[in-house]
């Protein structure tokens, strides 16, 4: 049926986010606003590290990533997998 097909589109921050100036938002709300509050779900894939240190609606996280995947609004469609170290 033409309803089940599914296609996965793989986006990055580097090219699928453009640089702006807000008041009151950091560039990690301002990417996840261009980015993932439009996305149906969530996988990440890691090998070794994954960023810093970043806030996110006032909380703090160990980096962007980890706030992508904590505050992305489906919670029930991301999936993390890890290859090696943090």
């Amino acid at each position: 049926m033409e309803s089940d097909k599914v296609i996965l589109y793989p986006v990055n921050c580097k090219p699928n986010s453009v640089s702006t100036i807000s008041d009151g938002k950091t560039g990690q709300e301002i990417i996840n606003e261009q980015i993932l509050n439009n996305s149906n779900i969530l996988i990440a894939i890691f090998k070794n590290i994954y960023g810093g240190e970043t806030k996110v609606n006032g909380h703090t996280y160990e980096s962007g990533t980890v706030a992508e995947i904590s505050e992305f609004p489906n919670k029930d469609f991301r999936s993390v997998f890890f290859n090696g170290d943090k």
